[in-house]
């Protein structure tokens, strides 16, 4: 779809100059010979780029852009080009209030002026993408864009991939921790023992990990986005209960336990057919002392054990936060009931 681009000069030569140029790059280009033209122009059409020069007859190129700015309101996505033999003055002008994204010097340097088009452009269609996710993170229930770090180096391709999906610029404040493909069980295993990472989802954005992770999300499929919304919203909610205790918690019980209430759901084990004395739970803890830890917690009336295949005599049970439990990870007095959230 090309680009909606007005030109506004009363230099007739200049302005088709700059007007056959731009339409040979494909842009659709609009014409205008003084400020008044132009700014009536810009109030009937919506423009993606206007190229005012500063000294326009009977409204200068500023004070058009200024005035079309004020009535249009933040909303207006124009970006605007002054075009000047005086870019010193120009840059004073607006130094009164900012309204040129880029401002070219007269006599046209035509790949200068060509390059501070495409890039406003570029900039324009960033900005506009980044409205789209943080409008589609608000749908989902989230006000802006979650917070995310990955789980090990994710290389440039991930980061360019996500880095618009997610907020990367909080590493040490993550909603969120993404996993990729690359990452392996072990290291995961050191993030929720070793590190703070115990109580934040792990979200798989690989398809690799399937239930082993909290959430799962593709980039494409905006269901993945409901559901890391909700999600990380759910762990922060119920990680906001937790007894300062649990938040600091240094013990792989205590971790484990805090995990299994933020994460709001059972510690089930996800392959019935694995060995019975290794079996996987969700949650990246080490796979072989998940079960250990559990039966200890158990036996501390912090969890209720239930197994799942009565034909099985050494099926991997099931294990449920007590009330107990609850009221000691809250430190609440009472115990309220826990909604779970189910397998996806």
């Amino acid at each position: 779809m090309p680009a909606q681009i007005l030109i506004a000069d009363d230099d007739e030569i200049a302005r088709d100059i700059m007007g056959h140029v731009l339409s040979d790059r494909g842009h659709a280009v609009t014409m205008a010979a003084d400020g008044a033209l132009a700014l009536a122009a810009l109030r009937r059409g919506a423009f993606d780029i206007a190229v005012l020069d500063y000294h326009l007859p009977l409204i200068d190129g500023a004070t058009a852009a200024r005035r079309f700015a004020r009535t249009a309101g933040p909303a207006a996505a124009t970006r605007f080009i002054g075009v000047t033999a005086d870019p010193d003055g120009l840059e004073l002008r607006d130094a009164e209030g900012v309204v040129f994204d880029a401002i070219v010097q007269k006599p046209l340097n035509l790949p200068s002026f060509v390059d501070a088009v495409e890039h406003c452009l570029s900039e324009q269609r960033r900005a506009a993408a980044q409205r789209e996710i943080l409008a589609a993170w608000r749908c989902c229930g989230f006000e802006r864009r979650p917070r995310a770090r990955f789980a090990g180096d994710p290389g440039r391709d991930w980061t360019l991939r996500l880095g618009r999906a997610f907020d990367l610029s909080c590493p040490g404040n993550p909603d969120v921790v993404l996993l990729t493909e690359e990452v392996r069980v072990n290291e995961l295993a050191e993030l929720r023992t070793e590190g703070n990472l115990f109580t934040l989802p792990m979200v798989d954005v690989a398809g690799r990990w399937g239930r082993l992770a909290d959430a799962a999300f593709d980039v494409e499929d905006r269901s993945g986005w409901d559901e890391v919304a909700a999600v990380a919203r759910g762990f922060a909610t119920r990680r906001a209960q937790l007894a300062t205790r649990f938040l600091s918690a240094t013990s792989l019980l205590d971790k484990l336990l805090a995990y299994i209430f933020v994460s709001g759901r059972d510690l089930v084990p996800l392959d019935l057919e694995a060995d019975e004395w290794t079996p996987t739970y969700p949650g990246f803890f080490p796979i072989r002392r998940v079960r250990d830890i559990a039966e200890k917690l158990v036996h501390l009336g912090m969890l209720t054990r239930e197994s799942l295949d009565d034909d099985l005599i050494f099926a991997p049970p099931r294990f449920t936060l007590t009330g107990s439990a609850v009221a000691c990870l809250t430190g609440a007095p009472t115990v309220e009931v826990v909604q779970r959230r189910r397998y996806r």
